[in-house]
């Protein structure tokens, strides 16, 4: 599913897929379906960023934790975000009815992160890093001595049998959580998402069909000298496709 709202500021980007899709012109399919391919890919390496991988570098060591939160860990934040964030939909599998280890990755975990690490799990340029260059990185970042442990969400985390029984129960601060969501939407902006998508648009074999489709070129779109996107042009290319922004 690719249906998305995302606001912050003056930005929002709304797609509602399947119901457009329909309207959309046959030629414009094409574009439309490596857009929908790009969104979702975009969304999971902008939860990867700023949740999963900030817990697997302070879990490194605690393997019962670690090796649970590319399962149980996308289960539980995914489900936090699409009950906070107004008709958000991520790419992933609806198991909170058979979730049961969802509390490995229920920690407060922002607060004992330092600052440098704050400013690398939220910079724009570090999505979609690779596990390698993960792990390289935040050696270059290890601290001396020992980290204050996160706290849990609930002080009971096995009281609830499912994880939905946990979104619809748990009464979280939401302070907290609007931390959470927030560094979530700041790295879905719509010209943050329109200039990643025109730089990996271009590096797709289908986009010289794309250009015939569009009838335009790739220097239009994408300057090979400053190596800057078109938001502009791209965007009304995108609309042709039924993405409304």
């Amino acid at each position: 599913s690719t249906d998305l709202i995302m606001q912050n500021s003056s930005y929002s980007l709304h797609i509602s897929m399947l119901p457009m899709l329909r309207s959309v012109p046959a030629d414009q399919y094409l574009p439309r379906l490596l857009f929908e391919r790009f969104l979702d890919q975009h969304k999971r390496n902008v939860l990867w960023l700023t949740m999963i991988e900030p817990l697997k570098h302070i879990f490194e060591n605690e393997y019962t934790i670690y090796e649970n939160l590319e399962n149980h860990g996308v289960s539980f934040w995914g489900s936090l975000l699409e009950r906070n964030i107004d008709k958000i939909a991520l790419p992933f599998d609806d198991v909170q009815d058979c979730d049961n280890g969802w509390s490995w990755a229920a920690y407060d975990f922002w607060p004992v992160l330092s600052r440098e690490e704050k400013v690398y799990f939220t910079s724009a340029n570090n999505i979609g890093n690779s596990s390698r260059q993960f792990r390289t990185d935040m050696m270059r970042m290890k601290r001396e001595g020992s980290r204050r442990r996160p706290n849990k969400f609930v002080a009971n985390p096995f009281y609830y049998s499912s994880l939905r029984s946990f979104m619809e129960r748990a009464n979280l601060p939401k302070s907290v959580i609007n931390g959470y969501t927030n560094r979530f939407l700041n790295l879905c902006t719509v010209d943050l998402v329109v200039e990643r998508f025109g730089v990996f648009a271009v590096k797709q074999p289908e986009w010289n069909r794309i250009c015939k489709i569009w009838n335009t070129s790739s220097v239009e779109i994408y300057n090979l000298e400053t190596f800057q996107v078109n938001s502009d042009v791209l965007i009304d290319h995108l609309r042709k496709c039924g993405v409304s922004m």
